[in-house]
């Protein structure tokens, strides 16, 4: 199946959104925005993916699983902290899923939400555009496309 491009069908110029595979009934409820993947040493095998998802639907979206040709699996994580023994401990959770409320957004952002690329199959080269498709459960597939970034 052909991905629909919304840059030549009137939204917004600079989105990150490649197109919409059509699977669901939610096709045009999913928008990512801009976001990047961070460039990591050539020996360093994970990095971590940004963007901001956004519901333009009336009803919640499920992001359940997220693809890439460039590494082996793509996991949902968000960073957390908590006080142990009165000390701060960062780190990070796998989550099976990830919510997007009606009108709603989530931002993949550093010490937030983000996208655990695991496995790089290859080194990443600045500026490349590394191809990500995000499966909701309703069955829709979103495509995007991000560059990779030193940030």
């Amino acid at each position: 199946m052909r991905p629909i491009s919304f840059l030549s069908r009137g939204f917004p110029r600079g989105l990150a959104l490649v197109g919409l595979l059509l699977g669901g009934a939610a096709w045009a409820q999913a928008l990512a925005t801009p976001g990047w993947v961070r460039l990591v040493p050539p020996v360093v095998k994970d990095t971590a993916a940004y963007l901001t998802l956004e519901n333009r639907g009336s009803t919640p979206l499920r992001l359940v699983a997220v693809e890439t040709d460039l590494a082996q699996r793509v996991s949902i994580h968000k960073d957390h902290r908590e006080h142990r023994g009165g000390q701060v401990v960062l780190g990070m959770r796998p989550l099976p899923y990830l919510d997007i409320p009606p009108k709603g957004r989530v931002e993949f952002r550093p010490g937030k939400y983000h996208l655990m690329l695991e496995g790089l199959k290859r080194p990443l080269k600045p500026g490349e555009k590394v191809t990500l498709v995000l499966r909701f459960q309703d069955g829709t597939k979103l495509k995007v496309m991000l560059p990779v970034e030193m940030r």
